[in-house]
């Protein structure tokens, strides 16, 4: 492993860190889940960089998806797609991009930008909450369900990615949304990706694409909120409260009225998160 020249390397603790050591003073912590914990700066940043490029360097060019919102009362379903090779990887890592759950909300927004510059494609589509109403019960009436609703999406943001990137060979990541036998949805989005391999986990967001996308997802939907939301609505979501309208023609444009009836219970084996 290739080593910033003044970095001084200390001994793992456990058997998930990478690298432990100290640049400046600054400890630095590298765990082979992807997870990078060190402090700020420069000179901290290229070595995560580098350090993450030797354990990334050898997965290729890598597209990943996932969504945000698809949870939530309040505000869209977001589902983003990012394709990246071992250097813009490694990159954004050191940025600190990672699972959206765990990146600091204020970070969010210029994550998302740096993502979009960076990456060699990317994706998102946002679903508003009436749109999102509409095609739940549209898909009710067809025997679909909500994983269908996210299958269909993974596929078109996974389809454009692909149509915007030149690689010889790319993976596919999707962070699981469909964990039945059949695994007929993920059928579908292996179909859009033209015979590539596709693999569907729980939690990929340890997978740098996978977080990117994540990071994207989230900005999607956070900044949905924002523009739609005034500042005592966003205030009330912040506490944990959902009553934020005041007038009925104002439901179906805010909350996903398909789980109204069970708000705050488990949908699908997933307790709804309210995500501000």
């Amino acid at each position: 492993m290739v080593l910033t020249p003044g970095f001084e390397a200390l001994k793992p603790t456990n058997a998930y860190e990478v690298l432990r050591g100290r640049l400046d003073g600054n400890l630095i912590i590298v765990y082979s889940t992807g997870k990078v914990v060190f402090e700020r700066s420069e000179m901290t940043r290229r070595i995560i960089e580098a350090s993450a490029f030797e354990v990334l360097r050898d997965e290729g060019t890598v597209l990943g998806s996932d969504e945000a919102g698809k949870g939530e009362l309040v505000g869209p379903m977001v589902v983003a797609a990012a394709c990246l090779d071992p250097s813009q990887a490694a990159e954004l890592v050191s940025w600190g991009v990672a699972d959206s759950k765990v990146v600091p909300p204020g970070r969010i927004h210029e994550l998302a930008r740096l993502i979009e510059a960076e990456s060699m494609g990317h994706k998102v589509i946002s679903i508003p909450p009436i749109k999102f109403n509409s095609m739940y019960e549209d898909a009710r009436r067809k025997g679909r369900n909500l994983n269908d609703i996210l299958a269909d999406a993974h596929s078109e943001v996974i389809r454009s990615v692909l149509e915007q990137v030149s690689a010889p060979t790319i993976r596919v990541v999707v962070d699981e949304f469909d964990n039945t036998r059949s695994k007929k949805r993920l059928k579908i989005i292996q179909e859009v990706s033209g015979g590539r391999q596709v693999v569907s986990a729980p939690r990929a967001e340890v997978v740098p694409s996978v977080a990117a996308a994540s990071v994207l997802a989230r900005d999607g939907y956070v900044t949905w909120l924002e523009e739609n939301l005034d500042e005592q609505q966003m205030a009330k979501l912040k506490n944990g409260r959902l009553d934020i309208v005041g007038r009925a023609s104002d439901v179906p444009k805010v909350y996903k009225t398909s789980y109204l009836q069970t708000a705050g219970k488990s949908k699908g084996g997933e307790k709804r998160r309210r995500e501000p």
